[in-house]
């Protein structure tokens, strides 16, 4: 069967809590380790059994009872996390409510997805399984609403038409990482062997020789940090603490000036330059050698390349109105090798920039809309953009729309405005805003690592292009 005709289907939801009775606290708070990762982050992976005659394939009444067991020893895993909405602080309470166990169906042989599924032996690869491999674990809603109403362990059995099984699992992330992660299936799977003894499995007798450590690594300092402890340990931050820090810049009439004309190719000197491509073009290249020189001065890997992205309105390429309201963008993308970035002259880095937003295709932006269109699920489909780079820097340039004028009111002018972050700023994103003054310059806005900021002010090209903070 075609893989594009297979289909997947939830035939059953079980909740199972655990066989004895738990005796942690409630809520039971996690360590300070487990409030480094996002809580929307799942760790999953995927297990999967082939089929033969003579077995009788991982059957549901037994697997749950195996979860059951396995439950016994690590109870925290029946509730429900919690996150303290004042402090942040996280803990899972609800402890018993249970978690969740799937079971599901696939219409197609295990063999149907295989890169050649007539060989004698089934070659499997993730990626040949829908939404790569997705469809073979539970669903996961990302949200801070979620992240606190659902287990935040799941595990989905699904059959295949072959009576081949696969073992979806699904852990948050603030739980634990791989290495327990995958202790953990060890530990379900130890169980699971065992229950093929009747009389162990009759006599309540299984057990792990070598069972998990509970409860989390320092807990004890989320629990009883006094104040004056507290107050130690905040005036003493690690080596590694490396906040994103905020700030802005100004670019004066002359300083962008002066960089436009650097940017101009001096094979073509009567070829148009903008502010923004100069902008742009200067600080990436600036930022980047920032971040090779704090990366050396950590001692920590160089970064090889860096991924520079931009929005282009689209609207003057297909002669639209100009008010025409909603989403009017194409969102082009540079990667470029460290050396090539930080070595070559300021006008080849603004001319490939310019090269990107400058020509837009007015018939591959309506294919691009068709595309999206005819998409049976829009959820699928993302902005080609690696936020989780190295080395990422975005730029977007606001200057060309009225921040401050037409923003008066009662015949007041703002006294600030500006564009404003997540609450979790970005490591290498700048917005090009119209000054408060409007005499040529541009003010850019920009996050960047602490230690980059450092790396900048010892810069004399990028100190003597901006006019302070």
């Amino acid at each position: 069967m075609p893989l594009s005709t297979a289909n997947f289907t939830t035939t059953a939801t079980h909740v199972i809590q655990s066989d004895h009775s738990i005796s942690l606290p409630d809520p039971y708070m996690l360590g300070p380790f487990d409030h480094l990762y996002h809580f929307a982050t799942p760790v999953n992976a995927v297990w999967i059994y082939q089929s033969s005659p003579s077995v009788n394939l991982i059957p549901v009444e037994r697997l749950r009872k195996a979860i059951r067991r396995f439950l016994d020893y690590y109870p925290h895993l029946t509730g429900r996390l919690r996150i303290d909405p004042a402090t942040g602080v996280r803990s899972m309470t609800r402890l018993g409510t249970g978690i969740h166990f799937f079971e599901a169906h696939c219409d197609a042989p295990l063999r149907s997805f295989a890169r050649s599924p007539s060989a004698p032996d089934t070659e499997l690869s993730v990626f040949d399984f829908p939404n790569a491999g997705n469809a073979l674990l539970a669903p996961w809603d990302p949200t801070l609403e979620g992240a606190q109403r659902d287990p935040i362990l799941t595990i989905q059995r699904t059959e295949f038409a072959c009576s081949s099984v696969a073992l979806g699992v699904r852990i948050s992330h603030v739980l634990c990482g791989a290495g327990s992660f995958l202790g953990l299936y060890q530990d379900l799977a130890a169980i699971y062997r065992a229950m093929a003894d009747p009389a162990t499995a009759a006599g309540n007798k299984i057990g792990l020789t070598s069972p998990p450590h509970h409860p989390p690594f320092m807990v004890s300092e989320m629990l009883h940090m006094g104040d004056h402890e507290r107050r130690q340990a905040l005036a003493d931050p690690p080596a590694a603490y490396n906040p994103i820090v905020g700030r802005s810049l100004r670019f004066s009439a002359a300083a962008v000036l002066s960089l436009k004309a650097q940017a101009v190719n001096p094979d073509t000197p009567c070829a148009r330059v903008s502010a923004f491509t100069a902008l742009a073009a200067h600080i990436w290249q600036r930022v980047q050698r920032a971040r090779l020189l704090a990366d050396t001065n950590t001692e920590g890997k160089t970064m090889g390349s860096s991924v520079f992205g931009t929005s282009v309105n689209f609207l003057p390429h297909l002669s639209l109105p100009d008010r025409t309201f909603g989403n009017t963008v194409v969102t082009p993308v540079i990667e470029l090798e460290s050396t090539a970035l930080t070595q070559a002259p300021l006008w080849q880095i603004a001319g490939l920039i310019n090269d990107r937003v400058r020509h837009v295709s007015p018939a591959e932006v309506r294919q691009l809309g068709r595309w999206i269109a005819a998409q049976p699920d829009t959820s699928r489909i993302q902005l080609n953009f690696p936020v989780m780079a190295a080395a990422p820097f975005i730029a977007t340039g606001w200057h060309r729309f009225p921040l401050y004028a037409g923003a008066e009111m009662d015949g007041v002018a703002p006294s600030l405005a500006s564009p404003v972050f997540m609450d979790a700023l970005f490591d290498g994103m700048v917005y090009f805003v119209e000054p408060k003054v409007r005499d040529g310059g541009v003010e850019a806005v920009a996050s960047l690592r602490r230690s980059i900021w450092a790396c900048l002010e010892r810069d004399e090209g990028f100190g003597g292009a901006w006019d302070g903070v």
